[in-house]
């Protein structure tokens, strides 16, 4: 946060807590109460600031949940089943509905 003070440069919420998911949680996508709690903010607030930008949490969580998911895919090493366990799901089924989902548009971040 110095550093951010030093230079003028700020980062948004979004993506604070993208860098906080990514390198903390290894894109496992905790409560929101833990994340507000790293932000030293209130649920509401952290809510309140990201609608701000243009963005939920939830919208958020599924949008760097994809991104992960997207990569894993991408790398060729894992298959399908591995890549829904690590990412949380239950079945590959319930992954394989979620991707299409992402794919067909019906989860977007940003308001319009």
């Amino acid at each position: 946060m110095l550093k951010e003070k030093k230079t003028g440069q700020h980062k948004t919420y979004k993506s604070r807590l993208r860098e906080i998911i990514l390198n903390e949680f290894k894109g496992q996508i905790p409560p929101i109460e833990i994340l507000a709690a790293k932000l030293n903010l209130t649920v509401r607030s952290l809510q309140r600031k990201l609608v701000d930008e243009g963005v939920s949490f939830r919208k958020l969580s599924i949008l760097i949940r994809k991104e992960v998911a997207s990569q894993l895919l991408n790398s060729g090493t894992l298959k399908v089943k591995e890549v829904a366990r690590l990412m949380g799901y239950s079945e590959a089924s319930a992954f394989r509905r979620a991707a299409k989902k992402w794919q067909q548009g019906s989860f977007q971040t940003e308001k319009k």
